[in-house]
């Protein structure tokens, strides 16, 4: 509870330096080993990034979109990363006053349960997904080539057209996207988004990349019913 205090108070704080960008928060984990061969405490043996054979622990950390950080937690090393960020988020939600914000993760932190959470309130989300990783269904709608449009007016594209002058744009398209958990109550359902750059051949990363081309999951700003 002192460690949270401590850091809602400094986050409040930084706001006479200046604004926040607080509208946007970026998650992620990693981890630090100790030279030691017993487990301790929290410092468990786990799945370490830098491929070490030492117990450690995760630190789980938020950042604002500027990358100025504004909360973190730490947990034990063999606990799964996922799991951690509900309780720092609830910590952000009750304590830092910040409750209106976009939750932008990479694929390791985008379960469905932390979809879920942020489609909550008045908080949205944005996170990765590897196509090659996709069901086969979502695969093949992701790769067609049909459907695309330009992020900067919305207009349909066809992506096979582009011009050397198109490059520098985003292209996207969107469908509705129902959770395994959703009821009859509550429908978590919230459009799945398939984004490209010119930047990046169409396809390539997907087939022959390891970081591969993304699927964006984005919450849109109104449930649907």
């Amino acid at each position: 509870m002192a460690l949270t205090f401590i850091q809602s108070e400094v986050y409040r704080n930084s706001f006479f330096l200046g604004n926040r960008n607080d509208r946007i928060l970026y998650y992620d984990c990693t981890n630090y080993y100790f030279e030691i061969e017993q487990e301790d405490g929290d410092k468990k043996y786990g799945k370490s990034k830098e491929q070490r054979l030492n117990p450690m622990i995760q630190m789980g950390l938020f950042t604002d979109g500027d990358g100025l950080p504004a909360a973190f937690s730490l947990f034990p090393g063999n606990q799964n990363e996922q799991k951690s960020l509900k309780p720092l988020e609830t910590k952000i939600l009750q304590q830092f006053g910040c409750e209106k914000f976009i939750y932008c993760s990479d694929a390791g932190l985008a379960s469905e349960d932390n979809r879920v959470f942020n489609h909550m309130g008045q908080r949205a989300f944005i996170v990765t997904q590897s196509i090659k990783k996709l069901p086969a269904e979502d695969r093949a709608w992701a790769l067609d080539r049909s459907g695309f449009k330009r992020l900067t007016d919305d207009m349909p594209v066809d992506i096979a057209k582009l011009s050397e002058d198109d490059k520098d744009h985003l292209y996207y398209k969107d469908e509705p996207f129902t959770t395994k958990t959703a009821s009859a109550v509550d429908h978590n359902i919230f459009p799945k988004v398939c984004c490209l750059s010119e930047r990046r051949p169409y396809g390539t990363d997907c087939q022959g990349r390891k970081d591969g081309c993304k699927w964006h999951f984005k919450k849109t700003a109104q449930k649907s019913q």
